[in-house]
């Protein structure tokens, strides 16, 4: 659980992590969590008792097998937990004979709690839910043992974020007051199972398996804990640094299922509904529906059922209305078809988004901030059928908006790499390269990795400034900033030399490319702070008279070239919105005269 803040190419990680903090009741001691109905409240049916793995993890065979030592723990100069939240108490109505629900500011699911029960295992399951687009929102799906009426916490889930790393999504581990622990990379959809159990008097095994992709992590953790709970929670994480509970972001629905305990005296425990709410307001914001024996399962929604403030009118009990669901994380099969018309995307370094011609408004990552600031957004790359693009920030976060889906990033992997410079998606949208500055690739989803300038020993002492797929898929180009191309997998060899040569005589920087629709050659913008030219290459000259063209400005760099899709025409983008067209491509409008929050770094076509 965290949450991101950081300057221009640079990543600071805060743990975000629940304390827990006694009330005076005693009834209640978790963060932001009080009993709202006397301790004698309507208990629900007993959690069965966990005498092995769950049915999910017994025999099934896991690709990879990683240590929770593989993890990575935050580092001591991030910031750590903050203090526990101290709500009031506020009742609401529940329905006759249900039990009455616990209110929290964080919290929403089911604790398993009862007097002289000791917990000694926990067992649950559940799928990663993908979560809707948002200035910045957070979520996690966990179980522990603790944490609901003392102030130890030992747990292990998956983060669900929305914020400047774009979509974030990994599987953690934490032994509270320590901070959350990384173990890996997860993707809406993918089916969890947990385990945590205590083997020795201060042992305790963790065991959280990401069936779909078939890896677990697992193993021993010294902790000390008095085990007179477990939980199954959907959870708002904390903002270490202000120490207040952070937006959650919308999940639509998630079910937890193969739920189980085990220890002394947990047959006689009951479960206890906890609402997550609004400290303002007293707004429910998350809750779950009853728990089912016959399945040993429960839902928790996203929303608040419909109901203006309070709890839904039907509680744990009844059957939940919303008007939330879980966002789709399935493809289709059908081939995506690009518009015909034409139009294009500008990309503001701050994350926003202009749209023209045939090219729609899906979402715009210029106000999604994280605590102390934000990336600067370098790339986008449109679905195949245009109704969709993802957008790419410095630190290789991925913000997909439309149609566009998740296929990982290089910031949810939580690993420290080279500003990203380009995101180019595969031809049939469902995958896409990143690429850095050094020339280091990272492909994700269906894209193949055909190599990186690392691989051969380098491709110059230059800066790269775009990677190129070539029309077959089975290669790319990669092109640094004195316009050499060095092409991975079938991409074909084609001269770069009089593009190199030119560049370094003039002293222009190949900003961007893109190839001809046979792939047999190609055309680059060659740009300086008083003039750019399209230079071509292979057989692009062949596509029509507009290329070789000077194009004359002041302090105004052309940042992006974007080609018609016969390769007739095309547009140069500038710096400060500014909108060349060229050949056959029509004026379909720039930001001349806007004055931008932010210059505009690059551009796209549906």
């Amino acid at each position: 659980m965290r949450l991101t803040a950081g300057s221009r190419w640079h990543r600071t990680v805060a743990a975000l992590a629940l304390t827990a903090a006694g009330v005076a009741s005693g009834l209640l001691a978790v963060s932001g969590v009080v009993a709202v109905g006397p301790a004698s409240a309507a208990p629900l049916e007993h959690v069965p008792a966990l005498t092995g793995l769950p049915q999910t993890l017994a025999g099934h065979h896991f690709q990879q097998v990683l240590p929770l030592a593989s993890g990575k723990p935050v580092p001591a100069n991030w910031p750590r937990p903050g203090e526990a939240l101290q709500p009031a108490a506020s009742p609401y109505p529940t329905a006759p004979g249900a039990p009455k629900p616990y209110k929290s500011t964080n919290w929403s699911g089911y604790a398993d709690t009862g007097k002289g029960a000791v917990f000694t295992a926990v067992s649950g399951s559940w799928s990663v839910p993908g979560i809707s687009p948002s200035a910045s929102a957070y979520s996690a799906s966990w179980i522990g043992i603790d944490g609901f009426n003392n102030n130890e916490l030992i747990q292990t889930g998956t983060e669900q974020d929305w914020d400047s790393d774009g979509d974030v999504y990994f599987s953690w581990y934490e032994l509270i007051p320590a901070a959350p622990v990384y173990l890996g990379e997860v993707f809406p959809g993918d089916k969890i199972t947990a385990v945590i159990n205590r083997v020795g008097a201060s042992t305790w095994e963790v065991k959280i398996a990401d069936l779909t992709r078939g890896v677990v992590w697992e193993g021993a953790v010294s902790y000390t804990s008095p085990g007179t709970s477990a939980e199954w929670i959907q959870e708002a994480p904390f903002d270490a640094v202000t120490n207040r509970v952070l937006g959650l972001a919308n999940y639509g629905s998630v079910t937890f299922s193969d739920l189980g305990v085990s220890g002394p005296g947990t047959q006689s425990a009951t479960m206890k509904p906890i609402y997550m709410y609004t400290k303002k307001h007293g707004v429910i914001r998350s809750y779950p529906d009853q728990y089912k024996t016959g399945n040993d399962s429960f839902d928790v929604y996203f929303g608040n059922s419909g109901a203006a403030t309070g709890y839904p009118e039907v509680p744990v009990g009844g059957v939940p209305q919303t008007t939330t669901s879980l966002p789709s994380t399935t493809t289709t099969t059908s081939p995506a078809v690009r518009p015909t018309a034409p139009g294009y995307w500008l990309l503001g370094l701050d994350g926003g988004v202009f749209s023209y011609g045939s090219a729609g408004f899906y979402g715009s990552a210029a106000k999604i901030e994280s605590g102390k600031g934000q990336y600067e957004v370098t790339s986008m790359a449109a679905t195949p059928d245009g109704r969709g693009y993802w957008v790419v920030n410095a630190e290789g976060g991925i913000f997909p908006y439309g149609d566009a889906r998740y296929y990982g990033s290089i910031a949810s992997m939580n690993s420290v790499e080279p500003p990203v410079i380009q995101v180019t998606a595969t031809a049939d949208g469902r995958g896409y390269y990143m690429v850095g500055l050094d020339g280091s690739v990272f492909a994700f989803g269906d894209a193949h990795y055909y190599g990186s300038c690392q691989t051969i020993g380098g491709c110059g002492v230059f800066e790269v400034t775009s990677l190129l797929p070539d029309t077959t898929g089975g290669g790319y180009w990669i092109l640094t900033e004195n316009c050499n191309l060095v092409s991975f997998g079938d991409a074909p060899l084609i001269s770069s030399f009089g593009c190199e040569s030119r560049s370094v005589a003039t002293r222009e920087i190949a900003r961007s490319a893109a190839p001809t629709p046979d792939g047999k050659g190609f055309w680059v913008l060659l740009t300086s702070n008083k003039s750019s030219q399209i230079y071509t290459e292979g057989d692009a000259s062949s596509y029509g008279n507009w290329t070789n063209q000077l194009v004359p400005h002041k302090n105004n760099p052309a940042m992006a070239l974007l080609l018609t899709p016969d390769g007739r025409g095309a547009w140069v983008v500038f710096e400060k919105g500014q909108v060349e067209d060229l050949g056959d491509a029509p004026d379909l409008g720039s930001l001349n005269g806007v004055n931008l929050h932010a210059p505009i770094f690059t551009a796209a076509t549906p």
